[in-house]
């Protein structure tokens, strides 16, 4: 009775292991179930996807890409260390903000047990930030003047104030890139 017992135990303990690896959580490194992701340059991401990323002076191990999903829709992605924290922002050209957010573009999730929420100002517009303190989170908003959803993730290092600063300076980023693009463009 006892073998059966510990082997029935032996396999709860492996299944339920397996649903924890299998349940489509994205780690920060991981595309979503039905995205592909090609690598590309700040200039090659403007004539993909129309929008301009520039990682933060310090940065390291910065690169840029293109995530395409199965719909067609396509979102320039931009990942960066920065102060010893790894970071992905991702940006999707849209006319309106999408029904339900934008928290589809976060390359983590938060479990639910855990997540602690805020909604904050990125450069007067109202974001949603959703964290484990120390651990994953994310911050989104929809960005009206350059018709973009936006996020900014991490998979450590988690809080309303490190997500807060970095979706601040991302948004300032951003702006000042498409404002020098018109100017120089006049």
């Amino acid at each position: 009775m006892k073998k059966t017992i510990a082997a029935l135990a032996a396999l709860i303990l492996i299944a339920a292991l397996f649903a924890g690896c299998s349940g489509g959580a994205k780690t920060g490194q991981e595309l979503a179930p039905g995205e592909s992701f090609t690598e590309t340059s700040p200039e090659g991401l403007y004539d993909e996807t129309g929008v301009y990323m520039y990682a933060p002076d310090g940065s390291t191990e910065v690169s840029y890409g293109v995530v395409e999903r199965e719909d067609g829709s396509r979102a320039a992605q931009m990942r960066f260390t920065r102060d010893g924290i790894a970071f992905t922002y991702r940006a999707e050209p849209m006319d309106a903000a999408p029904e339900g957010g934008c928290a589809y573009l976060s390359t983590v999730t938060v479990p639910e047990a855990e997540a602690k929420t805020a909604v904050v100002n990125i450069s007067g517009l109202d974001a949603d930030i959703i964290y484990r303190v120390g651990g994953e989170g994310y911050v989104y908003w929809f960005d009206s003047k350059v018709g973009a959803a936006c996020c900014v993730s991490v998979s450590t290092a988690a809080s309303e104030q490190i997500l807060t600063l970095y979706g601040n300076t991302l948004y300032a980023f951003l702006h000042s890139d498409l404002m020098s693009a018109v100017k120089s463009a006049e």
